[in-house]
């Protein structure tokens, strides 16, 4: 993975944390903002300022998309730092596979990479979408 890279899953990370602090479905807003024009257009390309840009910049431009909207009733909420790590690895499985958002979230459903969670984030990040790549047929 490119610096690049890293620095967009450090900054996807931080965005599901904020989401999170928020109190929004953090499965819903995974779904919203993988889907959304925004995630198509200026981070699933080769080149955009927006991969370099901060989580802020890029609320700005989710805000039509996927609004993070407080959920008062949400069951079964994620912890916050489960949270960042679906962030950080929805990221990391598009720049080692280079897949669409759109299809990524449609192959890897948050509540299956959420169960998956015990057992990968102990491990080192590579093997963890390693074993996410091999484990969806990705």
């Amino acid at each position: 993975m490119t610096h690049e890279q890293q620095y967009m899953c450090e900054t996807q990370k931080e965005l599901f944390e904020y989401a999170q602090r928020n109190v929004v479905d953090i499965r819903q807003y995974a779904c919203d903002f993988l889907k959304s024009d925004f995630c198509n257009r200026c981070l699933d390309v080769r080149y955009s300022v927006y991969q370099y840009s901060d989580m802020m910049e890029w609320l700005d431009f989710l805000e039509k998309d996927c609004k993070i909207k407080p959920d008062a009733f949400q069951k079964d909420r994620v912890p916050f730092h489960v949270a960042g790590w679906l962030g950080y690895t929805y990221r990391q499985i598009w720049a080692e596979t280079g897949l669409k958002s759109k299809d990524i979230i449609e192959k890897v459903a948050p509540n299956k990479l959420i169960i998956s969670y015990p057992g990968l984030h102990t491990v080192d990040e590579d093997m963890a979408i390693d074993i996410i790549i091999k484990d969806f047929g990705l």
